[in-house]
């Protein structure tokens, strides 16, 4: 009979776990960086939401076919970039 090999992972994943305890100063500090991440993070969804619906807008009010636009129209819908991760 034939023996299986076993499959060894492409990449070994190794994970360490940190435990905190950090006094009350600290977790002042710690509380305040958490807030600014996600000021931060409500800033940036807040922007792409806005940019999305003013695309969409824009889009829906220009003709259906991409390929009929006018110049003057491929130059708004560039002003008005489609939203990305960037």
């Amino acid at each position: 009979m034939a023996e299986q090999a076993e499959e060894v992972p492409s990449k070994l994943i190794q994970t360490r776990v940190y435990e905190l305890h950090p006094n009350k100063t600290m977790r002042r500090v710690l509380d305040e960086a958490c807030d600014y991440r996600r000021y931060c993070w409500n800033q940036g969804l807040a922007l792409w939401n806005k940019m999305y619906k003013a695309r969409q807008a824009l889009k829906s009010s220009l003709a259906s076919d991409p390929k009929k636009l006018t110049e003057e129209q491929k130059a708004l819908l560039k002003e008005k970039p489609s939203p990305s991760e960037r």
